[in-house]
């Protein structure tokens, strides 16, 4: 199962930032990282499915929550290539 997942950066205090990964069967991959915020933090510290994860309406009009969904898909993709992957469904039936 491909999950969604984040840290605490190492850099804690007035400027600190959330790492976003993509855990797949074999790694983890870096994504991105992202202004910390709680809501983020506490809905993607434990990972969730990536389905789940694109899914907006769990946003509940957060603006944080909203910029790393519209994030992903993009960041997901240059994984894909750069790994030789196939992760994201657009992907999938495209490759079918």
């Amino acid at each position: 199962m491909t999950r969604v997942f984040c840290k605490e950066s190492q850099n804690k205090g007035l400027n600190s930032r959330l790492e976003f990964y993509l855990e797949t069967k074999t790694e983890n991959h870096y994504l991105f990282s992202q202004t910390f915020s709680n809501e983020l933090y506490n809905l993607f510290k434990g990972g969730m499915s990536l389905d789940k994860a694109l899914d907006c309406s769990q946003a509940n009009r957060n603006k944080s929550i909203l910029k790393v969904i519209d994030k992903l898909p993009s960041h997901i993709r240059y994984i894909e290539q750069e790994y030789g992957l196939t992760i994201l469904r657009k992907t999938m039936k495209r490759i079918a």
